[in-house]
């Protein structure tokens, strides 16, 4: 009793003075309220005392409405009855409103035992309540958890299971019930269980992911927590069981996105390699290219060194259309259509496709005769022809065979009216076919979407652009593929009647255009600087040379005479060629520009703030037919 607040509701205050002095010989002393008025009862109350000691009769009513209010407010309070009037229907009647003992004023003697009785009865009620309440939330968060919740016994049959535990299997619970655990997670085998149950023996929890079985076959990826408890002289094990098959498939989407970005970023800096390797190829080769040139005007009849010159410009261009293979990789080639020989361009491109594949996949040409031409970009064609191949190659990594083929064929309104977009006609035939792990049909309703993909560190995007390289030019393309049977690709390109493009006949050097006038070139490789000097100067015009930005307009401030055009490099050192024109323009209003570069100008100029609308472009390797053509067409311009 000590310590506790006690209320005293008596409106005589002799007979509450009697009270409290009894209530006060108790050590430590309560803390005692007297409440002699019926308003002062409400604030009373809500101090929440421990205790109540009331009359019979109170101020506007009695302790029954007292007793009233405590129910309907649900307060826990003992309340004890003390009053001169010893009636026991009286008590009775207390005693069935809820109060806690009824003691007359002549047995005042015994009002510290009721009290002390009183308390200690009312906090094994709270004990009791607090207990129950507990024991209903357990039971409500059992039924209602959104966790699987499973008993078992300690071999591993199940007890009791929770609702969200059997829906999630499937399962009814008095299905469960005549099973064990490892019908149900497809890695807790018997010898898994047991390893388990000794884990769980020091110490008490185990947590790890598992499989779980559904009742219809399906798998489901599930967060266990096992513990252990012990009851009765038995072991029972307690399975928390959290479904994570959404998480882990986000974890997997987010893993493979990562490796595509990865992948991505890998594929950006070989295109920027590639790139630069082609730009530095370039240069190299209008300088062989135009030594050549100039081995073969000087050759005046010796047929001889003609031939070996010839010999060097045809593998210098074979070698340009390398770079430019190079420049589609890096996505910084133009494209330009030209009408090639299907069979030519494949046999050309065969020699080194081989370098694509594994040395155990034999790779083959299956060329139809004659069969006509197509008019594509060079560059395209051979990225189609490549994404295939390379593909073809990864779906066959215990090696095979690879046969590219060509047919002509004749699509008739029977055959188009089945497809989207395809129109009768004649068309040429690529296909590619290898002997590989080959698709299911579903997989192959998606290869053609951007960013779908079946490799582990695919982008997704070779297939989609095949396809709309193949859309762009009129074509269409068909999968036929079995799993495990291989796959075939065929791509039907329209046939062109015009004649193949080809490169001019023999140049005749003394009838190209020349001129008298006086040229700035700014060049910084040497090499090439010093044979587009060579070249200009054989076509009669005055060359004024800088290997910079910086040098050419501390030049052009040292030469009184008339410039009349500017050649630049667009990518240089120190200062670009878009600024280094901007510069020499302020300084001579006249002077025309023209920009070379082994990037296509498309390319070049968006990305090097080159102002188009006056701009001329001429791009490396150049012959000197070419640039005598160019120079003399910009001059007059």
């Amino acid at each position: 009793m000590g310590g506790q607040k006690l209320l005293v509701l008596e409106r005589d205050p002799q007979r509450a003075d009697r009270i409290i002095r009894i209530l006060m010989k108790q050590k430590p002393q309560p803390d005692i309220r007297t409440v002699t008025a019926a308003k002062a009862l409400a604030p009373a109350l809500g101090e929440k005392p421990d205790l109540i000691l009331s009359a019979w009769t109170l101020p506007g009513g009695s302790c029954l409405d007292v007793l009233r209010i405590l129910k309907e407010k649900e307060l826990d309070i003992p309340l004890i009855i003390v009053t001169d009037e010893d009636d026991e229907s009286r008590a009775v009647e207390a005693l069935k409103h809820g109060a806690a003992d009824y003691l007359p004023m002549d047995q005042l003697a015994q009002l510290n035992r009721a009290v002390a009785e009183a308390l200690e009865k009312a906090e094994e009620q709270r004990r009791r309540k607090n207990l129950e309440r507990g024991m209903q939330f357990t039971q409500f968060a059992y039924e209602r958890a959104a966790i699987g919740i499973y008993w078992l016994n300690e071999a591993g049959r199940f007890l009791l299971v929770n609702e969200t535990g059997a829906l999630t299997t499937g399962y009814t619970p008095a299905e469960l019930h005549q099973l064990a655990i490892a019908d149900l997670d497809v890695n807790l085998t018997p010898r898994a269980w047991a390893t388990l149950l000794t884990q769980l023996r020091s110490k008490p929890s185990v947590s790890f992911e598992s499989v779980h079985r559904h009742k219809q076959g399906g798998l489901m990826a599930v967060e266990i927590s096992a513990n252990l408890f012990h009851s009765d002289g038995k072991n029972y094990i307690l399975l928390f069981s959290r479904d994570i098959t959404r998480r882990k498939k986000a974890d997997e989407e987010l893993q493979r996105m990562q490796r595509q970005v990865q992948h991505g970023k890998k594929m950006e800096a070989l295109g920027r390699l590639a790139g630069g390797m082609a730009h530095e190829f370039n240069n190299m080769l209008m300088v062989i290219q135009n030594s050549a040139e100039f081995i073969a005007m000087d050759a005046k009849g010796d047929k001889t060194l003609q031939d070996y010159a010839d010999q060097i410009m045809r593998t210098s261009k074979r070698a340009a259309a390398l770079t430019s293979q190079l420049l589609a990789f890096s996505r910084k080639q133009q494209f330009e259509l030209k009408v090639l020989d299907l069979n030519a361009a494949l046999l050309d491109m065969i020699k080194w496709l081989r370098r694509l594949v594994r040395e155990n996949v034999s790779l083959t040409a299956d060329i139809h005769g004659s069969i006509g031409n197509i008019r594509i970009d060079p560059g395209e064609l051979g990225q189609m022809v490549i994404n295939l191949v390379m593909n073809a190659g990864d779906a066959m990594p215990s090696g095979g065979d690879l046969i590219l083929s060509t047919r002509p064929q004749v699509l008739d309104e029977a055959y188009c009216k089945k497809q989207v977009g395809v129109r009768p006609g004649r068309y040429l035939m690529l296909s590619v076919q290898d002997t590989g792990q080959g698709m299911d049909q579903e997989t192959c309703s998606h290869i053609f979407e951007p960013f779908f993909t079946t490799k582990e560190n695919g982008t997704g995007l070779g297939l989609s652009i095949v396809f709309g390289i193949v859309q762009q030019n009129g074509g269409h393309i068909e999968c036929i593929s079995q799993k495990g049977k291989g796959t075939l690709f065929r791509l039907y390109l329209p046939q062109v009647d015009g004649p193949e493009s080809t490169p001019g006949g023999t140049i005749h050097y003394d009838t190209l255009p020349r001129g008298s006038e006086t040229i700035l070139l700014v060049e910084d490789e040497p090499d090439v600087r010093i044979s587009g000097v060579r070249t200009l100067e054989k076509q009669g015009y005055k060359v004024l040379c800088a290997q910079n930005g910086i040098e050419a307009l501390a030049l052009l401030e040292a030469t009184p005479e008339p410039i009349h055009l500017l050649i630049t490099d667009v990518i240089m050192p120190l200062l670009s060629g878009a600024e280094l024109a901007k510069q020499v323009l302020k300084r001579r209003k006249g002077i025309k520009v023209l920009y070379t570069s082994a990037y296509p100008d498309g390319v070049i100029f968006s990305q090097h703030d080159v102002d188009v609308t006056s701009a001329f472009f001429i791009g490396k390797p150049f012959t000197i037919e070419e640039i005598a053509i160019k120079v003399r067409q910009v001059l007059d311009s």
